[in-house]
C-alpha cells in the first residue's frame, strides 16, 4: 500500500495511519496536542485558543492597555468616515472598549463581577 500523501510505499511492518478513510506513513502525519479547559470540573470544555492566562494582574492590565489603544485607533479611522459601515462599526467598537475597561475595573479591584 502506498502513502495518501507523499506517494512512498508502506511496508508491511511499517507503523501507518488511517485518517478519513486514507492511508498515511509515518513521516507524513504529525501529532499534536491540543489543550481543553473546564471550570471546576463541569461539562462545557474551552479550546486553548478561547482561554488566556496571565503570569499576574499587571500582564493582563498592560495587555488590555495595548489592545485599547488599537481599538482607539481603529475608532477614530471610522469615526473620521462617513459612511453607514463605519458608522456601525464605531458603535461596536466603543462596546468593545466599554467591556474592556469593565473588565479591566474587575482586575483592578474597582467593580466585583
Amino acid at each position: 500500500m502506498r502513502c495518501s500523501c507523499c506517494e512512498n510505499e508502506i511496508k508491511e511492518d511499517e507503523s501507518f495511519y488511517k485518517i478519513d478513510d486514507e492511508f498515511y506513513c509515518d513521516d507524513c502525519v504529525e501529532e499534536q496536542t491540543v489543550t481543553f479547559y473546564r471550570i471546576n470540573g463541569g461539562d462545557e470544555p474551552y479550546h486553548e485558543d478561547e482561554v488566556g492566562c496571565y503570569r499576574n494582574r499587571s500582564e493582563y492590565v498592560n495587555d488590555m492597555n495595548v489592545l485599547r489603544g488599537i481599538l482607539s485607533k481603529e475608532l477614530d479611522y471610522h469615526l473620521e468616515r462617513n459612511d453607514e459601515i463605519s458608522a456601525r462599526r464605531a458603535k461596536e467598537i466603543r462596546i468593545e472598549i466599554q467591556k474592556l475597561e469593565e473588565q479591566k475595573r474587575i482586575v483592578l479591584g474597582g467593580d466585583e463581577k
